[in-house]
């Protein structure tokens, strides 16, 4: 099993979800990149020209630069290798959205000599089937545990992480959806899939059926490779 997961996929396609599932299960730490930008509002280190960068993606609903987001992730994963971790392995979901940021990864990768360490899963589903989960699902106002829309949580009314209240999330109304179905969603995923199938990296999981169905898709491919 590989020690470094990327799980990549259009807008509500589940790689949070699945991300998660599997650093639970295998004791991998678990890495959003959403999380990882958010932090920097309460790092006392970071830099003036990070904070701009901040209010940009939370206020415009931006993507952060490529450099950036790959400079917090390639220092995440150096952490995680230096030996001084509990966790076996690391699982980044939201890494990879655009084919500079794969270009940038896979020579990061390639020079620390991780390759043969990491795996890249791209959870698929269509932009139709996109759009409908995102203007659906809800979150959690108070620890932001993302709730889909499926059969098991469409009736709950509190978060069954925290028992918090749900609310729909600030940056998917119809407008937002659409914009990143544009920069996310299936028609922009194809190069950075196609990148990383060439490199020997990739594989892919339907994203269609139930969680606990691709969750077992994602467990037998992490197994085999």
């Amino acid at each position: 099993m590989k020690k470094i997961l990327f799980f990549i996929g259009p807008p509500g396609s589940g790689k949070g979800t699945q991300a998660k599932k599997i650093a639970a299960k295998y004791n991998y730490k678990h890495v959003s990149t959403g999380d990882l930008i958010r932090a920097i509002a309460i790092d006392a280190n970071a830099t003036d020209e990070e904070k701009q960068i901040l209010k940009e993606v939370n206020l415009n609903g931006q993507l952060a630069p490529d450099w950036f987001i790959c400079g917090l992730v390639s220092r995440e994963i150096e952490r995680f290798a230096s030996g001084n971790s509990n966790y076996k392995g690391i699982v980044f979901d939201g890494a990879v959205r655009t084919i500079g940021q794969a270009e940038r990864f896979f020579q990061f990768l390639q020079d620390k000599n991780f390759l043969n360490s990491t795996l890249v899963l791209a959870i698929i589903i269509s932009d139709n089937e996109s759009r409908d989960r995102l203007s659906k699902r809800r979150v959690c106002a108070d620890c932001r545990e993302i709730i889909p829309w499926v059969t098991a949580t469409k009736n709950i009314s509190a978060c069954p992480k925290c028992g918090g209240k749900l609310k729909v999330r600030p940056d998917d109304s119809p407008e937002t959806i659409e914009k990143r179905i544009v920069d996310q969603g299936s028609r922009a995923l194809a190069p950075i899939m196609d990148y990383f199938r060439e490199r020997g990296l990739l594989q892919t999981i339907d994203g269609n059926p139930s969680i606990d169905e691709v969750a077992m898709q994602v467990e037998k491919t992490i197994l085999e490779k």
